[in-house]
């Protein structure tokens, strides 16, 4: 049986220790830090690809990243505690031909690749941080959806710059398209954004609507159960599913005359 998972200070705390060894300046303390949850969907799924109706709502795990912001002109550097890997990357890297690794660095390269643009930082920003979290990865949790919401936010705090959740969302959504070559949908990133305890999310993906469904309730259960097999969405038959349901939305569409 698996272990449960690290509450959120716990979590907090292992960023924290993984940070004072990752730091290029070992004297430095990270001063911003951000979290975003998981999801699960009730309804939605390739529906929101197609400008449908999606049902989703968040859970009590997710992921955290934590760092600070680095003044010497060197790259930015991020460490995956899920793998132990450390990546870096340059301003001039962001703004040059988007290429796709498929890996994980893809969806932290994006997003800040998408602030940074939206924002117009300085060619030196640069920045130390550390992503942990208790959230299952390929699991059919949202944890691309996660970590983008979670970067993104993180650097918000770090950067005193912001934007409306919708905005946010959006950007993190072309991140995943554009960098990690994933034809989702919104679900996820509305999802995370938008999450509210005891709510069920009902998301509009054509008008991009958005509206909260009261759950709490003594008499409602929702069981999330891990049947231990991976979920990927890159590298999978994902693209022609998508492609797929475009073709068979137009037929409806043309055959309802709408």
């Amino acid at each position: 049986m698996a272990s449960p998972p690290a509450p959120e200070y716990v979590l907090l705390q292992q960023a924290a220790d993984a940070f004072s060894t990752h730091a290029k300046d070992p004297s430095a303390r990270p001063v911003s830090a951000a979290f975003a949850p998981g999801r699960v969907n009730l309804l939605g799924d390739h529906a929101d690809c197609n400008e449908g109706v999606a049902l989703s709502m968040c859970i009590d795990v997710g992921t955290l990243v934590l760092g600070v912001r680095r003044f010497d002109g060197g790259p930015s550097r991020v460490l995956s505690t899920y793998n132990n890997e450390t990546i870096e990357f340059t301003t001039e890297e962001l703004s040059s031909e988007i290429k796709i690794s498929g890996q994980w660095s893809d969806y932290v390269v994006g997003v800040v690749s998408k602030f940074h643009s939206t924002f117009k930082l300085s060619q030196d920003f640069a920045f130390d941080a550390v992503i942990a979290g208790n959230l299952p990865v390929d699991a059919g949790l949202g944890s691309s959806g996660s970590l983008e919401i979670a970067m993104f936010t993180f650097l918000e705090a770090l950067t005193a710059n912001s934007c409306d959740k919708k905005q946010k969302g959006l950007l993190c959504h072309q991140a995943e398209r554009e960098y990690a070559g994933v034809p989702c949908g919104i679900t996820d990133q509305f999802a995370v954004c938008f999450g509210k305890k005891d709510n069920i999310l009902l998301i509009d993906c054509q008008s991009q609507d958005i509206a909260h469904i009261p759950i709490a309730s003594a008499d409602v259960r929702l069981l999330v159960t891990d049947t231990a097999a991976p979920r990927a969405l890159r590298g999978t038959a994902f693209p022609s599913r998508v492609s797929e349901c475009h073709d068979a939305a137009a037929g409806i569409r043309a055959h309802a005359g709408g």
